[in-house]
């Protein structure tokens, strides 16, 4: 939740919406109550299957390393 906190200090107005996915989805949701922010969250595990949630950064940091 620290971490949480450190960077809604520096975005400006709050996310409306959060996107969780992995195996710390739970943890992502621990820590947006503990910091106070209520907003929609979207569960990659939901929408997509556990698996494919698990890979969703890998995932993501290929595609944006493949444009670099």
């Amino acid at each position: 939740a620290g971490g949480m906190n450190r960077v809604l200090a520096n975005v400006s107005p709050p996310p409306l919406t959060v996107v969780v996915s992995g195996q710390g989805e739970f943890l992502a949701r621990r820590a947006l109550g503990h910091v106070g922010l209520h907003c929609k969250v979207v569960s990659l595990a939901e929408r997509l299957g556990p698996l494919a949630s698990r890979c969703a950064t890998a995932h993501a940091l290929a595609t944006l390393a493949g444009e670099v």
